[in-house]
């Protein structure tokens, strides 16, 4: 069993994986939860036996650290980390500093490319309002971050 996060700007969200199939719903708990890491320490108490954890983040770097200190103590597994580069499994980034954009995006387009989906443009609204195009072959090609409309 895997566990998958994502550490983004206002909440981390995790949910369970075996193979391609997901477990389970989809946790959030939003970072200005007073008593945060109490929380997080208790769901990760319930959780399955878990082989691997993988995280995607664009939070702050203490966040970060706190989440990874967290889940060696609760978990018992180091956390791997996903990372942008010029090209990950078949995407091509069109970012000159392909490190900039955020691995939420970049997971976005690995997901709709391996699955079909493209040639497509993605839309995430969250704390950012982002749009990326994505060509058949797998070229991204280009896309915008604003602020979310509630902002």
């Amino acid at each position: 069993m895997r566990l998958l996060l994502d550490l983004g700007n206002t909440r981390l969200k995790w949910t369970l994986a075996e193979g391609a199939r997901l477990h389970g719903e989809v946790v959030a708990l939003p970072w200005d939860t007073s008593d945060f890491a109490a929380r997080l320490r208790a769901l990760l108490a319930v959780l399955p036996p878990v082989g691997a954890v993988w995280l995607a983040t664009v939070a702050a770097p203490e966040r970060e650290a706190l989440v990874r200190g967290l889940l060696r103590e609760s978990v018992g597994v180091a956390a791997h980390s996903a990372y942008a580069d010029a090209e990950v499994c078949g995407v091509r980034l069109a970012y000159r500093e392909p490190a900039r954009m955020g691995i939420d995006r970049v997971l976005g387009l690995v997901a709709a490319h391996a699955a079909g989906h493209a040639p497509c443009v993605l839309a995430g609204i969250g704390t950012a309002l982002t749009l990326d195009a994505l060509a058949a072959d797998g070229r991204h090609l280009g896309g915008l971050i604003v602020a979310a409309p509630q902002l």
